[in-house]
């Protein structure tokens, strides 16, 4: 990314030749410039500690990510297990809110205009 900065390429040309979004190499440069540089070795010791620190849970002895612990609350669920009603939201999917469609603006005494133009013809024909 460093060289394609340096050839003073645009952020949506980068995104282009990484085969990222242009938002994504945005935001890693805000992350990782000091001093008005970027700087990939600054990055590389994020991405790397990130990556190492990933697995946050040591139920087992083993690194244990969140979705193997809810795998396993809701293969325990399924069995008739209760460790479902100790999670924060009891397994409640989120729910997009939406703009209900019955909110439309209907006015009233409208004249379909389709219709309106087929009246029309046939008068002027006949």
């Amino acid at each position: 990314m460093q060289a394609y900065l340096s050839q003073h390429l645009s952020y949506r040309e980068i995104g282009k030749r990484l085969n990222v979004s242009h938002s994504s190499i945005s935001r890693e440069l805000k992350r990782h410039t000091i001093n008005g540089t970027y700087e990939p070795s600054v990055a590389q010791r994020h991405a790397q500690h990130q990556r190492h620190y990933a697995a946050k849970s040591h139920l087992i002895g083993l690194p244990v990510s969140h979705e193997w612990i809810y795998g396993y609350v809701q293969r325990d669920k399924r069995q008739g297990g209760k460790l479902y009603k100790h999670l924060r939201h009891n397994s409640r999917r989120y729910r997009k809110k939406t703009i209900e469609v019955s909110r439309k603006l209907i006015v009233p005494e409208c004249i379909n205009f389709t219709v309106y133009s087929l009246h029309k013809l046939s008068h002027v024909d006949g």
